[in-house]
């Protein structure tokens, strides 16, 4: 017994954690590819730039689904540095432990 609890404990916390790690990694995942859209190239056509066109009441734009989304790919652009070091980390978390997802 490991602890007093036995292996069945160990074992369920494991694939918990693992599951969890897993369930990290694909959120990882979907940050890097909003990460690399390009603005001029892709968000530019479906008009997802945040360029000021000086219409409209600010706070009618605030509340538009579309804004929101402009603002959570402008967010994901900027922290590109913080997911290379996340990415590395993971990477190196899965070489040490010698699992593939």
């Amino acid at each position: 017994m490991l602890l007093g609890f036995g292996f069945g404990f160990v074992s369920v916390f494991w694939n918990a954690f693992w599951t969890l790690f897993r369930g990290f990694v694909a959120g990882l995942l979907f940050c890097n590819a909003m990460a690399v859209l390009n603005e001029h190239r892709f968000l530019g056509r479906m008009g997802l730039t945040l360029k000021d066109d000086g219409a409209g009441d600010e706070r009618k734009k605030l509340i538009t689904f579309k804004y929101w989304v402009t603002r959570i790919l402008q967010a994901a652009r900027w922290s590109r540095q913080i997911l290379i070091l996340v990415n590395g980390i993971i990477i190196c978390i899965l070489l040490l432990l010698g699992y593939w997802l």
